[in-house]
């Protein structure tokens, strides 16, 4: 049985000659909410594609990579395309933008990860995981046959890739830049949900920004120039000298 156990072993990633990830040792446990900070484009949301086996990258892409990305202690880059996916369908992903799929209305995006189990879910069953995570991100107004996500604003879009992401219970679920785009109060309320007490393991967000999290999740970290930064918990962080830091929750204040 997966719980949702991540560890990131002296990590180097280069992308187009670029390091993103410089000797990267991170953690990840069962249960917990992490958020990774950063500047924009300092790399963070490569936290949660490696974790999925860096979907989308391709060797002319001119990807290096050194170390290894544990999953419940049995490193990603060693298993296959079955045991791959297999992984895939077991984590929750929201990655920056939502990446809803244009061409299917609000209901078949928030099903979509169900139509991956080669028909395992009886209609029943989904009907009640589609309510459950409807009610749960207040979706009742967007299950109007043939809407499509062309016509939702932003904060709609986040809460529709959020409830597909919740749909299966996950066992980690992963949210890039949740809060791009997003006002103060919008920027709440979706934290608080995302950091609630649904069955979902461990749970990661990358972030440009602390301080919506801050008191939701339980432990933070800073990527700056490739390297891991352990800022501690929520008072940890309000207490840190570090410039970023300091400067993040000054300006959101």
């Amino acid at each position: 049985m997966m719980t949702g156990k991540v560890e990131f072993i002296d990590v180097i990633l280069e992308v187009e000659g670029r390091r993103f990830l410089d000797g990267v040792t991170w953690q990840l446990s069962p249960g917990q909410s992490a958020v990774v900070g950063g500047a924009p484009g300092s790399g963070k949301s490569f936290f949660p594609r490696l974790i999925l086996g860096l979907p989308g990258l391709q060797e002319a892409d001119h990807v290096r990579m050194w170390g290894d990305v544990l999953l419940d202690g049995v490193s990603l880059y060693d298993m296959d395309r079955d045991e791959l996916i297999e992984v895939r369908r077991s984590i929750g992903t929201v990655m920056a933008g939502g990446g809803l799929i244009d061409n299917m209305d609000v209901e078949r995006n928030i099903t979509l990860p169900l139509a991956y189990h080669g028909g395992r879910t009886l209609a029943s069953e989904t009907a009640q995981q589609l309510q459950r995570v409807v009610r749960m991100m207040e979706l009742n107004d967007l299950l109007r046959p043939g809407l499509r996500p062309v016509a939702l604003n932003r904060e709609e879009k986040m809460r529709v890739a959020i409830a597909r992401a919740l749909l299966s219970n996950p066992r980690i679920l992963m949210v890039d830049e949740l809060l791009t785009g997003l006002d103060r109060t919008t920027s709440a309320a979706l934290v608080d949900i995302l950091t609630g007490p649904q069955e979902v393991g461990g749970r990661l967000f990358t972030s440009s920004s602390l301080r919506a999290f801050l008191d939701r999740a339980d432990r933070f970290w800073l990527l700056e120039q490739g390297k891991i930064i352990d800022l501690g918990d929520s008072e940890s962080v309000r207490r840190h000298n570090h410039p970023w830091v300091q400067n993040d929750l000054a300006t959101t204040a």
